[in-house]
C-alpha cells in the first residue's frame, strides 16, 4: 500500500482526533506533523505525540497571536523542547495582513534563535513577507533552524531555486495551493527533493487526492511521487 504523509495539519482542531487519525490511516496516510492554532494547544499536542508514534508536533507563537503574550512565553516554549525531542517549532512567521509587524518580527526572530539552540526545524507561516523573511534568515545565517518548512508557500516561483540553494527549506503544498492561480507554477519550480504535502486542517484524508493532482502537474506517476514525498517528510524528521 502506498504511504502518504501530512506535513502540516491541525488535528488538534478535530472533534475526535482518534477518528481523524483512523480515517487517515484507512487511506494510507501514515505520518502527521501537527501544528497548533495557539499556545493553549501546546500541551495537547505534546500528549498527542506521546500517544502516537507517527504523530510529530509543533509548538510556537503564530504571527496572528503575538499580542498579549505572557512574559514567560519563550521560557515555556524552551521547557517543552527540552523535554520533547519530537517537537518542532511552528507555526511561526510574518503576515503582512496582520498588525504589529515590529512585534511579529521580534517574536519570529526569538523563535528562530530557540530553534537553532535546540536544533529543531520550524513551520513557517509567511504572507506577503518573503523578502523580509529572507533578509532575516540571511542576518541569522549562523543561527538557523535545522530546516524550514514553508507551509502553503505563496512566494514567487522564480525565487524557489535561490531559496533552496541558500537554505534548508522544504515547500509544503495543500488544497489551497491548487486553488491559487500561480500554484501550479510554484509546484513546477520546486525540486522534487523539497516537495511536501499538507492538509492544513483536521482532515488528512485529502492527501492522496492532493498528491494525485500534483502528479498530474508534474507529469509523474502518482505512486512514485507519493513515495518521494513520504521520504522527504521522513528526512526532516
Amino acid at each position: 500500500m502506498v504511504k502518504y504523509a501530512d506535513a502540516h495539519c491541525h488535528l488538534s482542531d478535530a472533534q475526535n482526533i482518534e477518528c481523524a487519525l483512523s480515517d487517515a490511516h484507512n487511506v494510507g496516510v501514515e505520518m502527521f506533523i501537527v501544528a497548533p492554532a495557539d499556545a493553549s494547544q501546546w500541551d495537547d499536542i505534546v500528549k498527542l505525540t506521546h500517544k502516537n508514534q507517527n504523530v510529530f508536533g509543533c509548538v510556537g507563537v503564530h504571527p496572528w497571536n503575538v499580542c498579549g503574550l505572557p512574559q514567560n512565553w519563550a521560557n515555556n516554549l524552551e521547557k517543552i523542547l527540552e523535554k520533547n525531542p519530537k517537537i518542532m517549532i511552528g507555526e511561526i512567521g510574518l503576515d503582512k495582513n496582520r498588525p504589529n509587524m515590529e512585534l511579529q518580527t521580534d517574536v519570529f526572530v526569538r523563535q528562530l534563535k530557540i530553534a537553532h539552540k535546540y536544533s529543531r526545524g520550524i513551520h513557517l507561516h509567511c504572507v506577503g513577507c518573503w523578502e523580509l523573511v529572507l533578509q532575516i534568515l540571511d542576518t541569522n545565517k549562523n543561527a538557523l533552524p535545522s530546516f524550514v518548512l514553508a507551509h502553503g508557500f505563496t512566494g514567487r516561483a522564480e525565487d524557489i531555486k535561490n531559496i533552496t540553494d541558500k537554505y534548508n527549506v522544504y515547500f509544503s503544498y495543500g488544497p489551497r495551493t491548487l486553488r491559487q492561480r500561480l500554484g501550479a507554477g510554484r509546484i513546477l519550480k520546486t525540486p522534487l527533493s523539497r516537495i511536501l504535502t499538507e492538509s492544513d486542517g483536521a482532515d488528512s484524508t485529502v492527501i492522496p487526492s492532493l498528491i494525485s493532482q500534483i502528479s498530474e502537474i508534474l507529469n509523474m506517476e502518482t505512486d512514485i511521487l507519493a513515495d518521494i514525498i513520504y521520504k522527504n517528510t521522513k528526512q526532516i524528521l
